[in-house]
């Protein structure tokens, strides 16, 4: 069994990695070099070495840069929900390396779970910020600069205290678990929407075909009759819309049927019609563009396109000659 005050250390740090990995390395390896906390465990020892909190400082100072520009930030981001929720599982195993392997395995898991939960309700936070508001730089850095004072303080609070912060780390968990779900989504459109930007730069960006789309989703989508234009989408998400969830991910689709959005739920195919478009409005991002819709029932809705789909303006025009 893994002590109180170890699991405090390890699941506390692994949350604060989740936020700033780097920061959190470093705070780490100057805990371990001037011997702040004494019984740490060995397997941590080589975070003292020079070489490493050098290598943390300077990756920290880098994303101090980064951050602060939009796409190469949000580029960042995305690259970084692989790398967080690993080095998390990674100081796991090296702090529990004289304990048996498979408790080893499950902690480190747990760790990275924990890491890939902190990171992906800041990402989502950050893309429902940007998405709603265009946060000035200022605003921004300030957020950054508040992120990463959270993840030092709790590692700090790690190190120190493990069992109030290990407590405390529970009733976040909760509370993320709970009301998260809206910033998990907005996360995976943040993924999704750098890696669409990349691919628009190297590929053909486009409609796609109905063969193009998941398996999974094609049932939802009607058969056109002869001589009808065959159904056309674009990867996308939607928010606003009644009964669909906040930043629910899926594809944009015009069918014979008129437009409808395309998506997964509890494991199953769904969509949602969207013929009572009344008008449309095109705002141009940087890593998506927003489709401003109004409908006939007084409701409002927004639909962000990626960058690796069809032309904004293109996709504008289509639903304002359907609308009412």
């Amino acid at each position: 069994m893994i002590n109180p005050v170890l699991a405090g250390r390890i699941f506390g740090i692994a949350f604060a990695c989740g936020l700033n990995l780097y920061a959190t390395v470093a705070l780490l390896g100057l805990a371990v070099r001037n011997e702040w906390i004494v019984d740490l465990p060995a397997g941590l020892g080589g975070l003292g070495h020079g070489i490493v909190i050098g290598s943390a400082l300077a990756l920290y100072a880098v994303e101090l840069v980064v951050d602060r520009m939009r796409f190469v930030g949000t580029t960042w981001e995305a690259v970084h929900t692989l790398i967080r929720p690993a080095a998390a599982g990674g100081l796991a195993l090296l702090a529990l390396q004289d304990v048996a392997l498979p408790l080893q395995l499950a902690a480190a898991l747990t760790a990275a779970a924990m890491a890939l939960l902190a990171h992906g309700s800041k990402a989502g936070f950050r893309l429902i910020l940007a998405t709603r508001a265009r946060p000035r730089r200022a605003l921004r850095t300030a957020i950054s600069i508040v992120e990463d004072i959270l993840a030092v303080a709790l590692a700090a609070a790690a190190l120190l205290h493990p069992n109030a912060a290990l407590i405390a780390l529970a009733a976040s968990v909760v509370l993320l678990v709970f009301a998260g779900p809206r910033l998990w989504r907005a996360a995976v459109l943040g993924v999704r929407a750098a890696v669409a930007r990349l691919r628009g730069f190297f590929g053909r960006p486009g409609w796609r075909s109905r063969d193009q789309l998941p398996r999974s989703l094609r049932a939802v989508i009607p058969v056109e009759p002869l001589g009808r234009s065959p159904a056309r989408a674009a990867p996308a998400a939607i928010t606003g819309h009644g009964g669909i969830g906040s930043y629910r991910n899926g594809w944009l689709v015009l069918t014979c049927d008129g437009p409808r959005f395309v998506y997964r739920a509890l494991f199953r195919p769904r969509f949602r019609e969207l013929s009572d478009i009344t008008g449309v409005t095109l705002r141009i991002g940087l890593v998506t563009d927003a489709l401003y819709i109004s409908a006939a029932s007084g409701a409002a809705f927004t639909i962000f396109l990626l960058k690796d789909g069809p032309s904004p303006h293109h996709a504008m025009a289509e639903l304002a000659g359907r609308a009412r």
